[in-house]
């Protein structure tokens, strides 16, 4: 009994596509093509624009990906066009907003996207006991260059 012949276990389905999944398939259509949620459900609309019925039951991987990195180029290629007036709206509400809430947001939004954000965690750390001991016995590589006098010592001279 060949693995795909024991009880349960299902051989592979192969799957046909027919209207816009198959010229997606053969490349007559592209991914540049498809709309933002057709991108976003990562199915295709039918002929009629609508996405009526039931999606397909399987689609490839790279097809599904390629929706999707293709999804996000769209959304990020949208911040980056919006990116200054997002600024100026920020800035304009830290200016002009009546209530003082707000403002203070605003402006705390603004100066963390230009100075950083406050540390929410500090972390102090001691060096274990013989860490110290290490590092008052052994000499850093540099500081040997340092050294002007020093006695050398047969290996049977006891310490």
């Amino acid at each position: 009994m060949t693995t795909r012949q024991r009880k349960g276990v299902k051989p592979a389905t192969q799957v046909s596509f027919s209207g816009r999944y198959k010229e997606l398939m053969d490349g007559t259509l592209t991914y540049d093509d498809l709309d933002v949620e057709e991108l976003a459900r990562g199915r295709l609309r039918n002929k009629n624009g609508n996405f009526a019925g039931r999606p397909p039951r399987a689609l490839p991987t790279e097809m599904v990906k390629a929706m999707r990195r293709e999804f996000f180029k769209r959304g990020d290629a949208m911040f980056e066009d919006n990116y200054i007036m997002a600024i100026k709206t920020m800035v304009s509400i830290m200016k002009y907003s009546d209530d003082d809430a707000v403002r203070f947001r605003a402006a705390q939004y603004v100066v963390e996207r230009i100075a950083g954000k406050t540390p929410e965690h500090v972390s102090i750390s001691v060096d274990a006991p013989w860490q110290v001991l290490l590092s008052k016995i052994l000499v850093p590589p540099e500081e040997l260059d340092n050294i002007v006098d020093a006695d050398v010592l047969d290996e049977d001279t006891p310490l």
